[in-house]
């Protein structure tokens, strides 16, 4: 049985990338590795240590709140997939202006896996969205009803977060950490630094119902707290890091999210993804939300992403073919 996590976006494109025939050979491209350095380190910071006066669940859910109270913001993006012993390196920008009730949101990647290479553009005025997929020697087109998704998601009584498709959900990032406050138990929050930039690290462990609800053949073991994560097929993270900004600059900001594996061995990054160099409030220009007319004929697939949520509900292997669907 194949399995994905529809809910994390993040993790579903980078493997519909992976398994995209005749990415798995070659070295690794100089250029783009020398613009996605990963992973500084988090360092115990100078001084005295400050004392969180929330939990770690309380302090994602007010990240969710301050990301969508913002107006605008723009901010440089680093990504690595370290899958099926294959890694996939990225960079590019996300952009993020609020129309009143919804979210613009524009985010580009350039992405490496050996020496071929890709890129991924996703365009949403809060309405449609559209994703543009450039495979070595083939480009895909689709497009999404946003409307129809959110109302499929209201009848399927899912969370508005777990309407994701793409590279970030329908909501942007906000929705993204949104949807890992709804399928994750976040402990106590840690104050550390990355360089000289104060922040709080926080680790997330699946919920048991949320867990339970992707893998039902395990669900007995899994609410009875016997599930060995280390058994979750590759493609499923086992846990997940959360990097948000203790600068009085703007707090709360999500700099690191690395979604972790569990083996035998132990722990390993699956997927991380980085936010840099980031601007607030920034004039963003309107044609950033709007699809090219002459980009070619575009695919409407809303109505098999509607069928994967409405899957989700009872987690029907239906929705393990997501990632194939979308990339058709």
């Amino acid at each position: 049985m194949k399995y994905t996590l529809p809910i994390l976006t993040a993790v579903l494109a980078a493997v519909s990338v992976l398994w995209w025939p005749g990415w798995f050979a070659g070295s690794r491209d100089k250029t783009l590795a020398q613009t996605t350095q990963i992973d500084q380190p988090l360092t115990a910071p100078t001084g005295s240590l400050p004392t969180p006066d929330a939990t770690g669940q309380e302090l994602v859910q007010q990240a969710v709140a301050k990301l969508r109270s913002e107006r605008s913001f723009e901010a440089k993006v680093r990504q690595r997939v370290q899958l099926f012993d294959r890694q996939i390196i990225g960079a590019g920008r996300y952009l993020q202006q609020s129309n009143g009730r919804r979210w613009n949101t524009r985010m580009e990647l350039k992405l490496q896996i050996g020496d071929e290479a890709a890129s991924v553009l996703q365009v949403s005025d809060g309405r449609s969205l559209w994703i543009r997929r450039d495979y070595p020697g083939q480009r895909n087109l689709a497009r999404v009803n946003l409307e129809a998704v959110r109302r499929a998601v209201g009848q399927a009584g899912l969370e508005p977060a777990v309407g994701g498709v793409g590279v970030v959900p329908m909501g942007g990032v906000p929705d993204l950490l949104a949807g890992l406050e709804q399928r994750f138990d976040f402990g106590a929050p840690r104050p550390l630094a990355i360089r000289d930039t104060p922040v709080w690290h926080i680790e997330g462990r699946w919920r048991p119902t949320a867990l339970a609800r992707l893998l039902p053949a395990h669900e007995r073991a899994i609410r009875a707290g016997r599930f060995d994560l280390a058994e979750l097929p590759p493609q499923i993270p086992s846990g997940v890091q959360v990097v948000l900004s203790r600068s009085d600059l703007w707090p709360l900001f999500p700099y690191r999210i690395q979604f972790d594996r569990a083996t035998d061995e132990g722990v390993s990054p699956l997927v991380t993804m980085e936010f840099f160099e980031v601007r607030r409030d920034v004039q963003i220009e309107p044609g950033s939300f709007q699809y090219p007319a002459d980009e070619g004929e575009l695919i409407d697939i809303t109505d098999k992403v509607i069928r994967r949520i409405q899957a989700q509900r009872g987690v029907t292997t239906a929705a393990a073919d997501s990632i194939e669907d979308q990339t058709r």
